[in-house]
């Protein structure tokens, strides 16, 4: 991510109120007109108001999942600071991170952040990468708590400023984290002027505001888990003779940086300043300066940046005669640098995991490696989580080395980014560490591939998950075997059988708006709670599961909330259609199991309805049955025969793999069936024989006078089994033909050498053809008569 020029971290926030803990849910309660909180995203939890102790603290979090905009999923980020209480607080701020691998703020920019407005939006710039190159500017002064607001009357005790515990708009010398507002009419030398207000503070006790507001100060024990705003100046009192006075300054904002690797540029630099105070007029006291903020800054290596968090300085009034009057100045803020493996505060341990690789982060289908070292001089143990799955520590090892492996199962994990590993460690003298690394889950379609030779048709199916899967050849299911599956069942309220009605139905065939009603015929109606009902009852051929359609044609006056009860093996189910929209379509209500036989049904209801229902038709289409879950590769090989398919015209193989996130391939393959085996046939490819020997045509020799030699038929043996064969071997056998008639066979034409068998060495492959020639040979002394022959074949896979 590049940020350049001048760049408004611009309400990514939501400000909520926790409702509900529970584990790593919370539940928050709903806010209107705020930005819609993502999933799959980093965010920094901030406490904006509460009790001085919880003045500030924060977490850095990773949202896994959403629900309803109020129920979130969170993964503490590697470095959190496990502030269980954290949660609880009064008020919370939830921020969207600036968020990348690498974030670069270049030269001459400027980064600044929405003012704080009632504790909400703006104040504070979250920042959480693996590295951040830093060679502009992180400027959030005065985005802190609000400064008191001017005086707007004759002698009126100024406003204090906001802070931890609020005080905004309150009229009082009082301070805690705030400083307090100017008095009123107070006698300065003799004469009557307003006093100045009390400086800003951040997190701790501002500047009273009774005789010239002291200067706030920096509470004194803050630790770099707490990163409060800087407390806002109090406003000047007014003085009798005039209605306004000096305002407040703003406290300032917070910065809080999380990176491995911080590189900071000649102009890098991070601000989080009070303001000034505002000088008043006359003898109204003027305002004080506001506190600075907070910035905290958590690197694994790399440089530390300028950081300025001074607060603002005091302001002055015209006093009388001549004499100035000065208000607090803001109390500085606080700056932290600490490293990833020193500070308890931030890493939530005192272990640190040096060299830490996950890897690889996204996944589709491989095994995850962990591998690191934790260099303590003492015993550890660890353990490797996944998605919150307990498993058992290691053993105690000095010194103590991360190898692990987590193999891939899809049950495991979930699609997307709400996957998590995370890496405990212990030493034996109770001292913990821990980290942890979102892993993406993304998922390739199942991989199908068909192939048919010779009538044998192969199936393989690969995929990184286990799979389901089903064949069908020619509408028949093969595996797992059901035979032909069953044609879809449509019931029409003009359905002689299946279909009945109860109570006050009209029958029309007056289309709706654009769609007619179910082939064009008619449909029927009722009024809403007229206690009318229309039950379809199907005929069910086989058992299994059954996807449940419903067609009706839609209109305005139609119910929004028709009533519909689905029968089924096990129970019934009802649900609700809106009948105004999706006119004329078949529309899915659900997928059941339906027992053989008439015992299931669909009933459309008029009760409850909020306008006229309607009974067109139902359908009830077959879901054929799928193999169990299965590793992959899977092949699945079936070698069919001719009788199984269409010869010489086209077969349709279509498989269906599901995987184990629910994911569906789909893939159809046509073949053009053709005779298996060693098939005769002339020269044009029509055969003679089929590969079961039945005789297709025959090979007519005509009539032949004793002494004659027939022509010469060239004929074509080709190879159609599934193999490659060799050492094919041709043998003529006379069978009927009258004594005296001999068939002859030869390799070539011309000259014909007629042999007693034609043998073939030769690799003969699939659909190859090697050609041959034959001929009827009579001799003088032939019988008459009439007869048949064959001619043998025989061949070795190759």
């Amino acid at each position: 991510m590049d940020i350049s020029g001048n760049f408004v971290y611009d309400d990514n926030y939501w400000k909520r109120w926790v409702s509900a803990i529970e584990g790593n849910t919370i539940t928050l309660v709903a806010a209107t007109g705020e930005v819609a909180i993502q999933p799959n995203t980093w965010a920094l939890v901030h406490v904006r108001y509460g009790a001085a102790t919880e003045a500030g603290l924060y977490d850095f979090v990773y949202i896994t999942a959403v629900e309803d905009d109020t129920k979130l999923t969170l993964i503490r980020a590697p470095v959190s600071v496990q502030n269980g209480h954290i949660l609880n607080a009064t008020s919370v701020s939830i921020h969207a991170c600036i968020s990348d691998k690498q974030v670069n703020i270049t030269q001459g920019s400027i980064v600044t952040s929405n003012n704080l407005v009632g504790g909400s939006a703006g104040g504070i710039i979250p920042i959480i990468c693996e590295e951040l190159n830093l060679d502009g500017v992180i400027n959030v002064t005065g985005k802190g708590y609000r400064g008191g607001a001017a005086a707007t009357a004759l002698s009126q005790v100024g406003m204090r400023g906001e802070y931890y515990a609020g005080g905004w708009n309150s009229r009082s010398t009082a301070q805690q984290g705030n400083g307090g507002g100017g008095g009123r009419n107070n006698f300065n030398d003799g004469y009557i002027v307003g006093t100045p207000g009390g400086g800003g503070a951040n997190a701790t006790a501002g500047g009273a505001g009774t005789t010239g507001g002291a200067g706030g100060t920096a509470y004194p024990s803050l630790s770099a888990y707490r990163a409060p705003f800087g407390g806002g100046g109090g406003a000047g009192g007014s003085d009798n003779g005039r209605t306004s006075s000096g305002k407040g300054g703003n406290g300032g904002g917070v910065i809080v940086i999380l990176t491995k690797q911080l590189n900071v540029g000649a102009d890098g630099k991070l601000v989080a300043n009070g303001e000034n105070g505002i000088t008043a007029l006359s003898e109204s006291g003027a305002g004080a300066g506001g506190a600075g903020g907070t910035i905290v800054v958590i690197k694994e290596s790399g440089d530390t940046p300028s950081m300025e968090v001074t607060g603002g300085v005091r302001a002055s009034n015209i006093g009388y005669p001549g004499k100035n009057y000065y208000s607090g100045a803001g109390g500085s803020g606080k700056s932290y640098v600490v490293r990833l493996r020193d500070v308890a505060g931030i890493t939530g341990s005192s272990l640190y995991i040096d060299g830490l690789t996950i890897s690889p982060t996204t996944i589709s289908g491989e095994d995850i490696t962990i591998t690191g070292d934790i260099p303590d001089n003492s015993p550890i143990r660890h353990k490797v989580l996944l998605n919150s799955v307990d498993v058992d520590w290691s053993a105690y090892r000095n010194p103590s080395t991360l190898n692990e492996t987590i193999f891939y199962d899809s049950e495991k994990y979930q699609l997307g980014n709400g996957n998590f590993v995370e890496v405990f460690a212990e030493s034996a003298d109770g001292r913990s560490g821990y980290l942890f690394s979102p892993i993406n889950v993304i998922n390739d379609l199942p991989a199908i591939e068909i192939h048919e030779q010779g009538l044998n048709v192969r199936v393989i199916i690969n995929d990184r998950d286990k799979v389901k899967y089903r064949v069908l050849v020619n509408g028949v299911q093969e595996y797992p075997y059901m035979g032909a599956v069953p044609q879809d069942i449509i019931i029409d309220n003009d359905s002689a059988e299946g279909f009945s009605l109860v109570n006050s139905w009209t029958k029309t065939s007056e289309g709706a708006v654009g769609q007619s009603p179910f082939s064009g015929a008619s449909f029927h109606y009722a009024a809403k709670d007229t206690g009318a009902s229309a039950t379809y009852v199907p005929e069910i051929p086989v058992f299994g599961q059954y996807k449940v359609y419903m067609m009706w044609p839609s209109h305005y006056n139609r119910a929004t909330n028709t009533p519909i009860d689905i029968s089924f093996v096990g129970g019934k189910e009802t649900l609700v259609v809106n009948q105004q929209v999706n006119g004329g379509l078949w529309n899915l209500i659900g997928t059941y199991i339906f027992d053989v036989g008439t015992v299931g049904s669909v009933k459309i209801r008029s009760d409850g309805a909020n306008g006229y229902v309607i009974a067109d038709a139902i359908r009830f289409e077959y879901v054929p049955p799928f193999a169990d879950m299965g590793e992959t590769p899977i092949v699945w090989e079936k070698q069919y025969l001719s009788t199984q398919v269409n010869i010489d015209a086209d077969n349709v193989v279509e498989v269906t793999a599901i995987d184990s996130y629910g994911d569906q391939s789909v893939k159809s393959f046509t073949f053009v069936g053709k005779y298996a085996g060693l098939i005769f046939s002339d020269v044009n490819g029509e055969y003679y024989s089929d590969d079961f020997g039945n005789v297709l045509r025959y090979l007519e020799v005509g009539v032949l006078i004793v002494g004659q030699v027939s022509q010469t038929y060239p004929i074509l043996l080709t190879n159609k089994t599934s193999n490659a064969l060799t050492n094919v071997l041709l043998t003529p056998n006379n069978k009927t033909l009258p004594e005296g008639v001999n068939l002859e066979i030869s390799k070539i034409e011309d000259p014909f050498t007629p042999q007693d068998s034609l043998f073939y060495t030769e690799m003969l492959n699939y659909d190859e053809a090697v050609p041959f020639f034959a001929r009827i040979v009579t001799a003088h002394t032939a019988r008459t008569g009439y007869g048949e022959f064959d001619i043998l074949v025989k061949g070795d896979p190759a």
